[in-house]
């Protein structure tokens, strides 16, 4: 037995002597338990049993977080399309006026 179980025996022995009536007076035993603080490392003061869960995950990426891709290379794409809009649009006003004339 450990020195420290030994300790705790002879504790218990000093208040509730060397035999537990369970029957006359069950709320020793009760009292005991409430008390001892057994091998717990925050000492009995953590409720929940077990170890804690993990961490939750981070939080997911942001607008800045997708990987190479900027702000630059977005606008370049934005001009793009609009200038193959802007084509677009004087073709279709053409042939608009190929079809009127």
């Amino acid at each position: 037995m450990r020195e420290s179980d030994e300790q705790l025996v002879k504790a218990v022995i000093a208040k509730y002597g060397t035999t537990l009536d369970l029957v006359n007076r069950p709320d020793e035993l009760i009292e005991i338990v409430r008390n001892i603080r057994f091998d717990d490392p925050d000492g009995g003061t953590n409720p929940c049993a077990g170890t804690p869960p993990p961490p939750p995950p981070g939080p997911g990426p942001t607008s800045l977080q997708f990987g190479d891709l900027q702000l630059v290379d977005v606008m370049k794409e934005v001009f793009a399309l609009r200038k193959a809009v802007d084509q677009n649009t004087k073709q279709l006003k053409s042939l608009r006026k190929g079809l009127t004339s």
